[in-house]
Parts: structure tokens; sequence; C-alpha cells
């Protein structure tokens, strides 16, 4: 065999080695990533943080996962959040059950263009995140009192700034979702119930450290739902995840439903029933700077009337009757009204540091419908408690002027009794002045009329030892 030839074997030898040596380490990848991307790691790893953070109340579980490691995507499937029934009961006992819950199932998460190298640095970096067919589920039970009322909601980005690790997300889409929403009165026996289907959300990039240099993390995000299965909802968002309060714009709308849809929600939560009437449509334009919302919300509708009802039975009382009476006397039943243009609800609100997103951004739509229903929208937590400190600070001022007051009429009180000696004793000391000034006269026509005898007597003297000895008078 020729030394080409020799050459050439080697060569072969050395490619097939290096061959087996890169399947081997792919197929060690491929088992180490196997095994880190489990389902049951996974599922261990993810119910320990969430016990963790949750003081063990909820748990997570999760049907199988799908790893491709050339293609750079991983799926997980049939994953489910809820609480644990017998943790929830004994916290409820314990008076430490929060009263908001929540439950979450997604069929299927699926994140494509993972960074593997980013992953390796201790990074995650994911070019895709898809949610399909998630459900979520959010419950308010007022009859539980708040563990800490004065507990800060966390935002989402706080949260996402929270995490120990960068987290870059190139975009994020949620198809054909629903939500359901629950919420039992602290007079109630049953929750108010209101669910949005068909729920689509996407968004833009975001990423939970602010890059060098900028002030503003902007992040888009498109939503589109059926409110009660009935209405298109439309709305988009531009949330700043760099600012420390909330600052976030939102415009959108909602297509025309029957106004009986929320009965589901009004019945039991507040005691009144839509009888009849049409919401034809609604658009709001909000904008919220540092935890404060303003803007505009227009609500179109016809033929809207109330009826009071017995939140236990259902029924109405004779008090009932005449509230609901009074209800449609007061309400606007039409917007806009025969030959008048639309009512439009200015909104200023104010978001209490313990109001979660999403309810602050009912609150605000909330407002609008109900000044233009002719109601006194309730007022938010923030609003409520700005009105106390006011009123506190009012009284404050109020009782700080009355003391003043007090201390001012006491202080001329004084003055006026210093003054009343002073001219009193004035008077004492004019008045002895006087009686002196009178001593010392009769001193001094005493002393003139001794005086004057002495110059009698001296004079009598001196004319008798003028005469001659021996003459005497006629």
């Amino acid at each position: 065999m020729n030394s080409k030839a020799v050459s050439k074997s080697r060569l072969r030898v050395w490619l097939l080695v290096a061959l087996a040596v890169l399947v081997a380490l792919l197929v060690i990848a491929r088992l180490t990533l196997a095994h880190y991307t489990s389902a049951s790691y996974l599922e261990r790893r993810l119910s320990a943080a969430l016990a963790a953070a949750s003081d063990s109340l909820y748990q997570i579980t999760i049907g199988s996962t799908h790893t491709s490691l050339l293609a750079d995507r991983f799926v997980v499937t049939d994953l489910v959040i809820k609480a644990d029934t017998l943790v929830s009961e004994r916290k409820r006992k314990a008076g430490t059950l929060s009263r908001t819950g929540y439950a979450t199932s997604i069929p299927s998460l699926e994140l494509t263009g993972i960074d593997r190298w980013a992953m390796l640095r201790g990074r995650v970096s994911i070019g895709s995140l898809r949610i399909d067919h998630p459900r979520i589920d959010v419950s308010l039970d007022r009859h539980i009192a708040a563990v800490d009322p004065n507990a800060p909601a966390e935002l989402p980005p706080q949260a996402l700034r929270d995490l120990d690790r960068d987290i870059t997300i190139g975009s994020t889409r949620l198809e054909n979702g629903q939500i359901h929403y629950a919420e039992q009165a602290i007079d109630g026996v049953r929750a108010g119930r209101l669910h949005f289907d068909d729920v689509n959300l996407t968004m833009s990039a975001i990423n939970n450290r602010l890059p060098a240099g900028a002030t503003t993390a902007p992040v888009a995000i498109e939503l589109s739902a059926l409110v009660a299965g009935k209405a298109k909802l439309q709305a988009t968002f531009d949330y700043d995840f760099a600012a420390p309060e909330l600052t976030v714009s939102y415009r959108g709308g909602i297509g025309a439903m029957d106004a009986k849809a929320f009965n589901s929600m009004l019945v039991d939560l507040e005691g009144t029933e839509v009888s009849g009437g049409r919401l034809d449509s609604a658009a709001f334009d909000l904008k919220v700077v540092n935890d404060v919302a303003s803007g505009k919300v227009e609500t179109l509708y016809h033929d809207v009337n109330l009826k009071l009802l017995s939140k236990r039975s259902h029924d109405q009382s004779l008090g009932d009757v005449l509230k609901t009476v009074l209800s449609n006397t007061v309400t606007n039943s039409d917007n806009p009204e025969k030959g008048k243009p639309p009512r439009v609800s200015s909104i200023h609100v104010r978001r209490d540091t313990g109001t979660p997103l999403i309810k602050f951004l009912w609150i605000t739509l909330r407002q609008g419908l109900a000044e233009t229903l002719g109601l006194q929208p309730a007022a938010s937590p923030a609003d409520k408690k700005a009105a106390e400190e006011k009123k506190k600070s009012a009284e404050k001022a109020q009782a700080a002027a009355e003391k003043k007051t007090a201390e001012k009429e006491k202080e001329k009180e004084k003055e006026d009794k210093k003054k009343a000696e002073k001219k009193k004793e004035d008077a004492k000391k004019a008045e002895k002045k006087k009686e002196d000034a009178k001593k010392a006269e009769k001193k001094r026509a005493e002393e003139r009329k001794k005086d004057d005898k002495k110059k009698a007597e001296a004079a009598e003297k001196k004319s008798a030892a003028a005469k001659p000895p021996g003459s005497q008078g006629p």
C-alpha cells in the first residue's frame, strides 16, 4: 500500500472518530437536555418555586414536554396551576387565605428560537412564546378578610425585574383563550360571574433589564375578546415596563350586545338586574401616568332599564320595587338622548398601590359607564384614601386654626387685662401725684402764711423800734 492510500485511510479513520465523538456528544447533550427539560424535572422545580412563592398554596402539574435540539424548540403540554384544597382550607381557618384565588390550565405552551449559548451564560433568551387555548380563572371572595390591606399589588414589570436572571422574549402570543372572573359581595350568597371568550393577545419584545442609556421600555399589546360571549372587544396598550409606577395608555371599544348579558355579574354582585336595553357601542381612550388615570369613555345604549333584587332570593320586596322606580327615574335609559349629543365621561382615578393592574383598568371603565348611566360611581381605594386624608388634613387644619384663634383670644384677653391694670396703676399714680401736688401746695401756702406772719411781726418790731422814747400814739 502506497503512502497516499495510507494517508487517505488515516483521514477516513479520523473522520469516523470525529463523527463518532460528535454523535456521542449530541447523544449526551440530548440525554442531558431531556433530563433537565423532562416533565417530571420541570414539575419538581416549578412546584418548589411556586410553593415557596405562595406558602405551599398552589401546585403545578405538567402532562409532557418535547424538546427539539436542532430546531431550538420546546413544548409543554397540559400545564395546570391550581390551589391545594387542603392547604386552602387550613389557611381559611387560620385567617391567612388570600381573598383572591387563581387557577390556570394551558393545553399547549411553545417556546421557539431558544438561545442555547445565552442559557449557558445564565440568561434566558427566547425568540417567541405561544400559549394556545389557555383558561384563566380568577375569583374574589369578599367574605374573606384581606390578609394585609396595605400590602402593595405587584405589577408585571416589577415581577419581571425581581427575577434573578436576565430574560428576553422576542414576541408573545396568546391564542383562543378564556378568562372567567367571579366575585362574591360581602353581603352576597353567590358570586357574580363574567367571562371573556376567544381571547387573543400579542405582545412585543419584553426585557426585564433596561438597556444602557434607556429611560423607557415600551411594550405594545394588542387584545381582542368576546365579552360575555357576545360583544367583540378590541384594545391596544402601550405599557412602559421601565416606569416605577403604573404608566400605560390604552384605547379601544366594545361592539353591540344585549345589555342583559351583564346580569350574570350584576344580579349576585350588585343586586341589580338589567330588565331591558341594548349596548350599541363603547369606546375608551385612557392614559395612566404614575398611577393616575385620565381620559374619556363614551358608552352608547338605548332602552336600558334596571331592576333591584335581593341578592339572596333574586326576588323583589316592596322596598326593591320603590328603589327600582326611583333608580329608573334617576338613571339615563338612553345615550344619546333624543335631540342631544352623546354624553362622554371624563375619567380621573388614582390607583391605590394595593390594586392589581386588571382590576384598576376595570375601575376606570366602570366609572365611565356609571357616570354615563347617571349613577354615582364607586370611588377607587386610592380616591377613598385621598378623601380620608384630605378630610383628616382639613380637620387638623381647622383644629389648628381654632387653637390659634383661642390662643390669640387668650393673648388678647391677657393683654387687655395688662392694659387695664396699667391704666389703673397709672390712674393711681396720677391720683397720688395730684394728692402730692395738693399737699405740696398746702405746705407752700402754710409756709407763705408763716413767712407773712413773721414779716408782719418783724415790721411791727421795726416800727416800734423807730418811735422816740416817751412818745405815745394818739
